[in-house]
């Protein structure tokens, strides 16, 4: 509850990546719960923390019980279709502002004014340095010109909008 007068709260994802533009099959959707893609023989990534969080507090969002059946659930995913869906759960999160890390790698997830336009909540770019040295180095720049061509993109994809940069190095490589 919050005292009269005081401003309501406004959350921020300070640090998210995008939705997919699709629905997901079964397999598709358990292997981007986490990062690890390894279970347990015989289990799912349903069995882990985050798929019992998930299913404790998303399955309601669907009109579903607390703790629906993983097959229940994505029944129900796959009834609504991923452009409702996304509706649904980014417009009843509760969150004002995202800050999307654009650099995570995958195909047919929503842009940043598609993520604004699906939640109703602002959303902001912020560019993953070792994406624009990949795009740099796939651009066939020679290793001399690599700092001036890298120092170029990365001005350019800020003033395109961007309002802040992040690096992976330090918990992909133990720094």
């Amino acid at each position: 509850e919050i005292d009269e007068g005081v401003e309501a709260l406004r959350l921020v994802d300070h640090h998210c990546h995008s939705v997919f533009a699709r629905e997901l099959d079964a397999a598709a959707f358990e292997l981007v719960l986490t990062e690890s893609g390894a279970m347990v023989p015989g289990s799912t990534h349903f069995e882990s923390q985050l798929g019992y969080a998930l299913l404790r507090w998303c399955s309601p969002i669907l009109g579903l019980d607390a703790h629906a059946a993983p097959e229940s659930y994505l029944e129900r995913r796959g009834s609504l279709g991923a452009e409702k869906l996304n509706q649904l759960f980014l417009g009843s999160s509760g969150i004002h502002r995202y800050l999307l890390d654009t650099g995570f790698p995958s195909d047919g997830v929503l842009s940043v004014a598609a993520i604004a336009g699906a939640s109703g909540a602002s959303c902001d770019e912020i560019v993953r340095l070792e994406q624009v040295a990949d795009d740099v180095g796939r651009a066939g720049v020679a290793a001399g010109e690599f700092a001036e061509a890298f120092t170029a993109e990365l001005g350019d994809r800020l003033a395109a909008g961007a309002v802040g940069t992040k690096s992976v190095a330090a918990y992909r490589y133990g720094l």
